[in-house]
């Protein structure tokens, strides 16, 4: 007979199954669930951080009227001179410089004979004595003019924390051109603000002067203002419009394989310089900057970097848009090479086709070392040459 074992026994029915709460009656009670977890504090850094972020803007602070063209303008305004010159630059103290500079221009050149309608000829020897005091919240400078008998002053101050900057300009010679200006800037010294304003009043040319501007960016970068200024002297309002606008011009294949050098380079390597050094322009980087006044005439003026802190060119064209056109258009052209320890500086009139150019250069690898400078003027067609030296040494 086959005997049947356990293993080979078929299995038993399943055990019922208990009603409905009788399992959760007697199971032991369930644990409660963990409270939720709060998110752990930021630090105050993560704040700063995060608080930056969220206000942080593709516009930026466009600068002050006064200044818009100013860095297109030196390229083709070259400040050439005749004769010698020597400034001598003693640091006083951290806060106060003063400056000593000599002049010594030839006899017979440098002007025209006032009889004949030209400009007096400079004098033959010049002092001037300047006095800088400045901190953080503000400078003033004093220049004492032994050779015209004149005093200048400046004084610059910081309001409100910064919002706003009065600045008071003072020039006394003991003639009818004697000038006092007071001016208030508002939002120049906070790089959020996407506009700028300035007032003005005082007293010039023996009346009062009024006068106001705004400098608003409309987008990262293009920005539109205008000014308007009344002189009692004078009798006349005056107006100006301007706009300026930033854009990356065309790249050659070179030009762009060096920038994508230096961006493979930055991304792989710490960052060049400190926080406070500024951010070097990339190649191609130009402005194109507008004016117009209310006499009729208006001016274009071009600045583009072809080689970042090494090469840059400019030009500026002006011309009348209102009849009669008595004013011929005027083209200048310039540039500037920044070398390891020199500066030449070059521009050309093509009306006159007068030439101009400042080669400034170290007398030495220390950054207090001396400073040599040549300028030259050339007018062939005219036949008027002039040529000036010059040495900065600072004590």
């Amino acid at each position: 007979p086959i005997r049947r074992t356990k293993c080979d026994a078929p299995p038993g029915p399943p055990p019922p199954l208990p009603p409905p709460g009788a399992a959760a009656d007697k199971s032991p009670a369930s644990p409660p669930p963990p409270p939720p977890s709060e998110p752990a504090a930021a630090s105050p850094e993560a704040d700063a951080i995060a608080q930056a972020a969220a206000n942080s803007s593709p516009y930026t602070n466009p600068g002050s009227y006064e200044t818009l063209s100013m860095d297109a303008k030196r390229l083709v305004a070259l400040d050439t001179f005749e004769g010698f010159r020597c400034d001598v630059n003693k640091q006083m103290s951290p806060s106060m410089v003063v400056v000593h500079s000599f002049g010594l221009a030839p006899s017979s050149g440098g002007g025209g004979s006032p009889m004949q309608g030209g400009p007096p000829p400079p004098p033959p020897s010049s002092y001037t004595f300047i006095t800088q005091v400045g901190d953080d919240s503000g400078v003033f400078v004093s220049r004492v003019d032994t050779t015209r008998g004149g005093v200048d002053a400046r004084v610059q101050r910081m309001l409100l924390g910064g919002l706003a900057m009065f600045k008071l300009q003072m020039s006394l010679s003991g003639s009818d051109n004697d000038t006092l200006l007071a001016e208030v800037d508002v939002g120049t010294m906070i790089p959020s603000f996407t506009w700028t304003a300035n007032l003005k009043y005082g007293s010039m040319g023996g009346g009062p002067v009024w006068g106001a501007n705004y400098w608003q960016a409309i987008t990262p970068q293009l920005a539109l203002g205008g000014e308007g200024m009344y002189i009692a002297a004078q009798g006349v309002p005056a107006a100006a419009y301007a706009f300026k606008y930033d854009f990356q011009a065309p790249l050659t294949p070179q030009e762009q394989q060096e920038v994508d050098a230096e961006k493979s380079k930055a991304a792989s390597g710490p960052p060049p310089g400190h926080p406070g050094m500024p951010t070097p322009e990339a190649p191609g980087t130009s402005s194109l900057i507008g004016n117009y006044h209310s006499n009729g005439m208006a001016t274009l003026n071009y600045r583009r970097v072809i080689t970042p802190q090494r090469v840059t060119v400019g030009s500026e064209l002006a011309f009348p848009l209102l009849a009669p056109f008595q004013e011929a258009p005027e083209l200048l052209l310039g540039a500037e090479f920044n070398l390891t320890r020199s500066k030449l500086q070059w521009s050309l009139d093509c009306n006159t086709w007068k030439f101009n150019s400042v080669l400034e250069t170290k007398l030495g690898m220390t950054p207090a070392a001396p400073r040599f400078t040549l300028s030259a003027a050339v007018d062939h067609f005219n036949q008027d040459f002039k040529f000036g030296y010059s040495i900065n040494i600072d004590g």
